[in-house]
């Protein structure tokens, strides 16, 4: 295929507006170990009950596998979660290992240890968060929003169960989801104003409202809370893109490429707001480095191309629309 008319040149410019994830889905796709990057779980400590059992074999093994989980040791701490499974069955242990199987990007499987920590525990409400973070990063909200409103129900006072199911209706962002999302939010943040992550969530729901400098005050709170969290500057730099405010958004990508260089995403985003400038060559570089980390990133192929074309380099610009079209048949245009 050609990417050769002008016109269509000028109706894919408006996908620069939403290439820095205005869908909440591409904001977490980075990695899908930013789940628990972005403290959606409880803490893991042992329970009362564990310590005081008098199972001295049992308290070592989940003292282990709690100290290997702290170290991102998550292989580690899943063999020694599954042996105090051995040891004693409780609800809690199969949450343990729950949560390391999330770490792992293993989701059945700690949708599986979750099933069972609920039946063996109806009434267990981080069961409940825990699975619905599962379902979430599998993409299925559907399934994930009943299990967070189960951990609501249980402990409607908990700030992090709240900020999940917010989190969630941010995520299918259908009807009246924003609002809802909006709603627990805010109130997850009057629970706790020091839980970055609400903070960042509320904002990115401002930005879908169009509520910019809303998003921008939130973002500045999360910031502040939690200063080495790139995903965080990614977000705000994508606000700053639909605010036409492109210095900005290059000054948070790079800030996020400074935290994380392996992320692809703000690589991206950095090109598209060197495009947006209409400074072509350093956009090819970044969209060149975005692929370079994630080469199955169709946008950033067709971004590519569009910054080629604007070169004056025909060939390279329809061998980078092809290969978008490639990996997204919807990107390919009426015109071609």
């Amino acid at each position: 295929m050609s990417f050769s008319h002008c016109r269509t040149c000028a109706a894919l410019w408006v996908l620069f507006w939403f290439s820095a994830v205005a869908d909440s889905q591409e904001r977490r796709d980075r990695s899908q170990d930013a789940a628990t990057e972005r403290g959606r779980q409880p803490p893991i400590v042992a329970s009362k009950q564990d310590s005081g059992s008098g199972a001295t074999n049992l308290q070592s093994v989940l003292d282990d596998g709690h100290r290997l989980y702290a170290d991102g040791k998550y292989e580690a701490a899943l063999a020694a979660y599954s042996k105090a499974i051995e040891l004693s069955s409780k609800a809690e242990h199969y949450r343990y290992r729950a949560s390391a199987y999330l770490k792992l990007n293993q989701f059945d499987k700690g949708i599986a240890d979750c099933d069972v920590a609920l039946k063996l525990d109806p009434q267990y409400a981080i069961g409940y968060n825990e699975r619905g973070i599962l379902y979430a990063y599998k993409n299925d909200i559907t399934r994930a929003l009943p299990d967070l409103d189960a951990a609501v129900r249980l402990d409607p006072k908990n700030y992090l169960y709240l900020a999940n199911r917010g989190w969630a209706y941010l995520q299918r962002s259908q009807k009246d989801d924003l609002d809802k999302a909006l709603a627990d939010l805010s109130e997850s943040i009057k629970l706790n104003n020091k839980h970055a992550y609400a903070w960042n969530d509320r904002a990115m729901v401002w930005d879908k409202k169009g509520e910019y400098e809303k998003a921008l005050g939130d973002f500045k709170e999360a910031i502040a809370l939690n200063p080495k969290d790139a995903a965080t500057f990614f977000n705000r730099a994508t606000t700053y893109q639909r605010m036409k405010q492109y210095e900005k958004a290059l000054d948070d990508c790079s800030e996020a490429i400074r935290l994380d260089a392996k992320y692809a995403l703000a690589y991206r985003e950095r090109g598209v707001a060197y495009h947006n400038l209409r400074k072509f060559e350093e956009a090819v570089k970044e969209y060149t480095d975005a692929l370079r980390l994630n080469p199955k990133d169709a946008q950033a192929y067709l971004f590519r191309s569009m910054a080629h074309r604007e070169l004056g380099l025909i060939r390279s610009a329809n061998s980078d629309y092809d290969d978008a079209v490639r990996l997204d048949p919807s990107l390919k245009t009426r015109d071609n």
